[in-house]
């Protein structure tokens, strides 16, 4: 047998049951933590809904629906980033500038 020390480090292989195999659809995300993990929420934004406060003012509701929530210990955080900002260089690479829609509709080239 040879010295453990000497054996190639595992290779990861992802496996996925058939019900999370598609996936789910998130055009938002939180993001809290806690002094032993960092909480991811997915969200879906749902239709605007009218409200009524108590003085029977109306508002606007922007209701989110959770989609999934991702739980991870605070050094795999630094993995996360460093693998979004790999997968954003090449898709900007791709495809172009990831358009910030924070800040309002995303501008025509010039």
């Amino acid at each position: 047998m040879s010295n453990p020390s000497e054996r190639p480090a595992p290779v990861p292989q992802l496996r996925t049951s058939e019900d999370q195999a598609t996936g789910v659809y998130a055009n938002g995300i939180g993001v809290w933590s806690t002094q032993t993990e960092f909480v991811l929420d997915f969200m879906a934004s749902l239709p605007i809904e009218m409200a009524v406060d108590q003085n029977g003012n109306h508002f606007a509701v922007a209701p989110q629906q959770l989609v999934s929530r991702v739980k991870v210990p605070p050094p795999l955080v630094f993995q996360v980033m460093r693998n979004l900002n790999t997968a954003m260089d090449q898709y900007e690479a791709q495809y172009g500038k990831i358009p910030d829609f924070l800040s309002g509709p995303p501008q025509e080239p010039t």
